[in-house]
């Protein structure tokens, strides 16, 4: 993987859900993220996925800031690196039953076992995206549509990604 991840790429538009329902587990809405990458066969087996990402979020929780979570796992059904963006409605999916805080924005992140680290560049470059507050706020907008949000981390017009 070059230094440089090209979002436009690894985020096709179809990989962006917008509006999952706070009432959705943390389980249902990573779940709903995964099927884009199942359906474009970035992974190749759903629950084995499902149980890698879970077994990740045991050891530690992927809970990065106020609302903004990077669920990602190396697996052997991972093909290639893959990434889907969703939005939840506020207040949010318990995404922590511990200490009950919420989730409104999930990057899930899926990793070939043969390219463990794969997701470092891509990580870094997302969280450079999330340091701009204007961007940010734009995210957590219930307004935000798959199209809207390519535009925001992607960095291209409208023209640019049609």
């Amino acid at each position: 993987m070059s230094s440089t991840p090209n979002l436009s790429l690894l985020l096709p538009q179809d990989h962006i859900i917008c509006g999952l329902p706070a009432d959705h587990s943390k389980k249902q809405v990573i779940t709903a993220l995964a099927k884009p990458l199942l359906k474009d066969g970035v992974i190749t087996d759903l629950d084995a996925f499902l149980h890698a990402i879970e077994h990740r979020e045991r050891r530690m929780n992927t809970l990065v800031d106020e609302w903004i979570a990077f669920p990602h796992a190396t697996a052997p059904v991972v093909c290639r690196l893959g990434l889907s963006v969703g939005t939840v409605t506020a207040p949010g999916c318990i995404y922590d039953a511990y200490t009950q805080k919420t989730c409104r924005l999930l990057f899930l992140i899926a990793i070939p076992d043969a390219e463990p680290c794969a997701h470092l560049p891509l990580l870094t470059q997302v969280v450079g995206i999330l340091m701009d507050m204007e961007k940010r706020k734009k995210l957590f907008s219930p307004d935000i549509t798959p199209n809207g949000i390519r535009r925001l981390l992607c960095g291209k017009s409208r023209n640019q990604l049609d």
